[in-house]
């Protein structure tokens, strides 16, 4: 057995194929640590909010890919108006790329935007992606990585974010990605591609 796997890395290299290898962060979250805005006073704790609330995201960073998945603690359908996840990247250049993931409340579709946050520009991406399960609690979107500009590494923020019309009175509920407080802007460690 040995030999045999010693004979496979020999005919690797010399072909010039490499494994396949992927940075992966996972990021635990609190349950019940959403929040919603107070206007100029700040934020309201809210406890736990269907379509809010995560449990844990994981980013896996590949040579071709961005991966996101992220597990929420109850994903309902026909509960919130808007579902989403704004994440913000930071590329190894200086880069700042918005990823914008948003879910309708019937979870039908999954769309995906980049914005570039130096130009307000939307990136053009044919490759991003995303789905949504509601009966396993989880919401999942993937951006190439050359929609990012190929970068060797990135860092990230963000929030997963739920909208509901009807609740008093800004119906937006907020579950910051890195922290089990208010939002905040605190920036992941480096997340190196494969």
């Amino acid at each position: 057995m040995a030999a045999r796997l010693l004979a496979l890395g020999v005919v690797l290299a010399l072909f010039g194929a490499t494994p396949a290898f992927a940075e992966r962060a996972t990021v635990p979250d609190a349950t019940g640590d959403v929040w919603s805005p107070e206007g100029p006073r700040g934020w309201t704790h809210e406890g736990s909010v269907v379509n809010a609330d995560l449990r844990r995201t994981v980013f896996v960073l590949t040579r071709d890919r961005l991966k996101v998945t992220a597990s929420y603690v109850n994903l309902k359908k026909k509960a919130s108006d808007e579902i989403n996840i704004d994440l913000l990247v930071r590329t190894d250049d200086g880069r700042l790329i918005q990823v914008h993931v948003s879910e309708d409340w019937l979870f039908r579709y999954t769309f995906v935007a980049l914005v570039d946050q130096e130009t307000a520009e939307l990136v053009e991406c044919e490759g991003a992606t995303g789905s949504a399960n509601p009966g396993n609690d989880v919401l999942t979107f993937e951006v190439p990585r050359s929609c990012l500009g190929d970068p060797a590494w990135i860092r990230f923020q963000g929030n997963a974010n739920s909208f509901s019309e009807s609740s008093a009175p800004y119906g937006l509920f907020r579950d910051d990605i890195r922290s089990d407080g208010p939002p905040n802007q605190r920036w992941s460690h480096r997340l190196h591609a494969g």
